[in-house]
């Protein structure tokens, strides 16, 4: 049995069991500090706090690299530059030696533009190429292009006999001469006076210039004519000139040309010339045979606009056709 004295030795607090409650308050009140600060600063954050950014670690890091890789390298060329200034002088190897420290900051002064201007698009998302529809019409517009272009050379190969070509009014032949050369990548320009000028169209490609002459006959084509076509050469600054006709060139015609910069293309050739253009595949652009107009279409082909005038007046009656006159 213990005395009422020593029972209530045992009921006071010991010294060391206070102490030992202190410590572990305090380190629950420095554990709750700790982690009260970690969510401020994860709040701070959120609404604009300074935060660091993986864009600008990542660069860095890689500035700090390529800073001491130069330094490296700055260090080899001074000593080098060092040895070499004892026989060309101190003045011109450090002349070497910033020109070396300028370019070389020039350059990593540009890759760390690339680099930002990389991760900033990577990261709001916005490309940095065309948009994916771009390459899609860029396609589409090809095809649609090689599939009129198929069409010319269909209505140019229907209607390419020598005896065809010439029963073509003039208006039409020339118009029919320069759909030739838009298949084959021309661009032209009509002139307004084809008897002053001594040429009817300009034919450009790129750069080049080349005067057009289309003479529809069946008399063989002068000198004179293709001197004309000639002069016109410098006056209309082309590089060079083409005469096309239905019929041919007499031997001094031919002679003057070879001495001078014009083709000349008589019925014959300018026939086998249309039949060498092939059509091409809008898919894929591999060169296919595909099946001519008739003859009797004649109206309906892009060159003959005389002729499709003429089809629609006829078709007109004669009362109402006078009346329009």
């Amino acid at each position: 049995m213990l005395s009422r004295c020593q029972r209530s030795l045992l009921i006071l607090p010991s010294p060391l069991t206070d102490l030992q409650k202190a410590i572990r308050q305090v380190q629950q009140d420095s554990s709750r500090v700790a982690e009260g600060g970690r969510h401020a600063g994860k709040d701070l954050g959120a609404h604009g706090g300074r935060r660091s950014s993986p864009l600008l670690s990542k660069i860095s890091e890689r500035t700090i690299v390529w800073i001491i890789a130069g330094m490296v390298v700055l260090a080899v060329l001074s000593i080098v530059y060092y040895a070499i200034a004892r026989y060309v002088g101190y003045s011109a190897a450090l002349a070497v030696m910033f020109t070396a420290g300028a370019v070389y900051l020039s350059s990593l002064g540009v890759w760390y533009c690339k680099q930002v201007r990389r991760e900033s698009c990577k990261t709001s998302g916005s490309p940095t190429g065309p948009p994916p529809h771009f390459h899609s019409e860029g396609r589409a517009l090809n095809r649609a292009e090689t599939s009129y272009r198929n069409r010319l050379v269909r209505e140019l190969q229907s209607h390419c006999r020598v005896e065809l070509l010439a029963k073509l009014h003039p208006s039409d032949f020339e118009a029919y001469v320069l759909q030739y050369y838009a298949a084959l990548g021309f661009e032209s320009t009509r002139l307004a006076d084809p008897i002053e000028t001594g040429a009817n169209a300009i034919l450009r490609n790129g750069t080049t210039r080349v005067l057009l002459r289309c003479l529809q006959g069946k008399s063989q084509v002068s000198q004179t004519e293709v001197r004309n076509l000639a002069c016109g050469v410098s006056r209309e600054l082309c590089h060079s000139a083409v005469f096309v006709t239905t019929s041919s060139f007499d031997s001094a015609a031919q002679r003057y040309a070879r001495d001078t910069n014009v083709e000349l293309f008589d019925g014959e050739r300018f026939s086998a010339a249309i039949g060498k253009l092939r059509c091409l595949d809008p898919q894929t652009g591999q060169q296919v045979d595909l099946p001519l107009f008739p003859e009797d279409a004649l109206g309906e082909f892009t060159f003959a606009r005389h002729t499709r005038a003429e089809i629609r007046k006829s078709r007109i009656p004669q009362p109402i056709a006078a009346h329009a006159q």
